[in-house]
């Protein structure tokens, strides 16, 4: 460093104000460092948080859980149950009874840090659909609808265990015909072996201008209308919450799916499906 660039290091004696443009630069400098800290962090904390951005509940359960979500959700798709797979359409072909899944399904009873965070997110029905319902409400007026998954249980069957119950279910005639014949109709056929429950709680933000009384006459037509987009059935706590409570809302299919067998001696088009061979090695 040059002899001439020794000052900016040096900082100037205590009372040493002097007149002249170097020391006059050097303390205007030194105040408004403070002042372009501080006007940043009034501007963060002064302005309103970003808004969570409009997600549908099938959005949510396939971003947040990695499951294919069910529309509408029920508590009727368990896993070990034999479906049929038309596209986004899951049926379910054969059921699997308590009794046939007793002792192979694993049940979350605990919840990772990450999965209690997203539990916490909470998230809005599309403005759209706000739109629509305040055209169809009298004496109300709704800003927005929150909501939020609690209480979310993973169950699962091993892989090795599905193939058993497979068998058990396609040893009954009903089953075994009625996959034959989705098969032979070129259609896909798989088992459940994973599935998500949760509850939805849905929270309704009025104008602060609306009228109670009429809050509270209206929530029928709000119930119906959340129910009608598909999230299933819920139920009125009060004007202003709404819940579904432990719906299945998204399932995992396994990845092999059922075949015909047309292993020597099976009678073409009967038999029991099997899954398919694996690729030969290269």
């Amino acid at each position: 460093m040059s002899r001439g660039h020794v000052w900016r290091t040096t900082p100037p004696a205590f009372g040493s104000f002097r007149s002249g443009n170097r020391n006059r630069y050097i303390w205007l400098a030194l105040l408004a460092v403070p002042v372009a800290v501080i006007i940043p962090v009034i501007w963060v904390f002064s302005r309103p948080p970003p808004a969570p951005p409009v997600q549908d509940i099938g959005t949510v359960v396939k971003a947040y859980y990695r499951f294919d979500p069910l529309t509408p959700p029920s508590r009727l798709r368990r896993p070990g149950s034999i479906y049929h797979v038309d596209g986004s359409s899951v049926r379910k072909v054969c059921e699997a009874t308590p009794e046939v899944l007793d002792g192979k399904v694993d049940v979350s009873d605990t919840i990772s840090q990450t999965r209690q965070s997203e539990e916490n997110s909470q998230f809005f029905l599309s403005g759209s659909f706000v739109h629509a319902l305040n055209g169809r409400l009298a004496g109300a007026r709704v800003v927005t609808i929150e909501y939020g998954m609690k209480d979310v249980v993973i169950s699962e069957i091993a892989l090795a265990a599905l193939r058993k119950i497979e068998r058990v279910l396609m040893s009954e005639k009903d089953c075994d015909d009625e996959v034959n014949a989705l098969l032979s109709a070129n259609q896909k056929v798989c088992s459940g072996y994973s599935s998500l429950t949760a509850s939805i709680v849905y929270k309704v933000r009025f104008d602060r201008s609306s009228d109670v009384v009429a809050q509270a006459e209206l929530t029928d037509v709000i119930k119906k209308a959340i129910e009608d987009t598909g999230n299933g059935k819920i139920s009125v706590r009060n004007a202003e919450e709404f819940v579904g409570e432990n719906l299945i809302y998204g399932i995992l299919l396994s990845s092999r799916c059922l075949v015909i067998d047309t292993s020597p001696g099976r009678t073409s088009g009967a038999g029991t499906p099997s899954l398919p061979a694996p690729s030969p090695k290269t």
